[in-house]
């Protein structure tokens, strides 16, 4: 067909016009606003052109971080679910970060302080949403096989950190070694004992420092992961008894802004998180050092 004749077919309506969606669009929306300014909006032709949400992610270097960098790589992808972790040196600083909105969700551990999973945090205007593991304490001995063989003024080693002390004194208190004040909660310290049947000698010192007084002490309580970076369990240290994941106050898991609890794509990640994939992750990569929460 000739130019002139290309021509004459286009005014009588037979000619060939663009048909790719986005630049009928375009015309369209060319032809709109000559109308009204309003009227090419993605909702008044019942069009959007909106990407997928990216889900911003503030987590702290491990294992949360190596966790989520797991579901990333080898279960998102095959559902179209984007991620886009943001690396924080601790939980605190995800936790502002999430406050000032600078990211839509954080997978941190929970405030010892909350008094259930889920509790709205008075003042701080977050909210925990799903529990995923938990990074148990432990009571190791070299010298003996139960807690209840603890001799007469024997020393027991904890965690000099002020939480870590209290959860330890917890563990030991659930096991008969020594009694709490009523009321003494998540924060209890040395000064809350109130019972110490076999006048053990509870001694604290930084978790990293515990192999050094190792060898002179009966036991000690440390979590495992430290357990095992710092060397304490290859020089001998069993465990005795383990801090339980079920109920567990200090559970890492997912945080959301108030109001944020029902976001389908905090659920979706939260899913994700505490499915039996990742569980299998936790168990094989971590040697039980942590363990999945229920």
């Amino acid at each position: 067909m000739t130019a002139p004749a290309r021509a004459a077919a286009t005014r009588r309506g037979t000619g060939r016009i663009p048909s790719t969606p986005a630049r009928w669009v375009r015309g369209l929306c060319a032809f709109l606003l000559l109308l009204t300014p309003t009227a090419c909006s993605s909702e008044a032709i019942g069009l959007s052109f909106s990407t997928p949400r990216v889900l911003k992610v503030g987590v702290t270097p491990r294992p949360d971080g190596e966790i989520l960098a797991h579901v990333d790589k080898a279960v998102a992808p095959a559902l179209g679910f984007e991620l886009d972790p943001v690396r924080f040196t601790d939980a605190a600083a995800a936790k502002e970060a999430l406050r000032d909105k600078l990211i839509d969700v954080a997978f941190v551990r929970n405030d010892p302080e909350a008094a259930a999973l889920g509790q709205v945090m008075p003042g701080r205007g977050l909210a925990f949403v799903a529990p995923v593991f938990v990074e148990p304490l432990a009571v190791y001995s070299s010298t003996i096989a139960r807690v209840s063989d603890l001799e007469e003024g024997g020393e027991v080693l904890i965690p000099s950190e002020s939480a870590k002390a209290g959860r330890a004194l917890r563990l030991l208190a659930a096991h008969g070694v020594v009694r709490l004040r009523e009321g003494a909660g998540t924060q209890a310290t040395v000064r809350d004992v109130t019972a110490n049947p076999k006048h053990v000698r509870i001694t604290e010192v930084p978790a990293e420092e515990m192999p050094r007084g190792y060898d002179d002490a009966v036991a000690a309580v440390v979590d495992v992961s430290t357990a095992q970076r710092t060397g304490l369990t290859a020089a001998g240290g069993k465990v005795l008894v383990l801090e339980p994941a079920d109920g567990n106050a200090y559970v890492n898991g997912l945080f959301v802004r108030a109001g944020d609890e029902d976001d389908p794509q905090v659920s979706k990640l939260a899913e994700l998180l505490r499915s039996p994939s990742v569980k299998a992750f936790i168990e094989d990569t971590y040697d039980h050092t942590i363990m999945p929460a229920s």
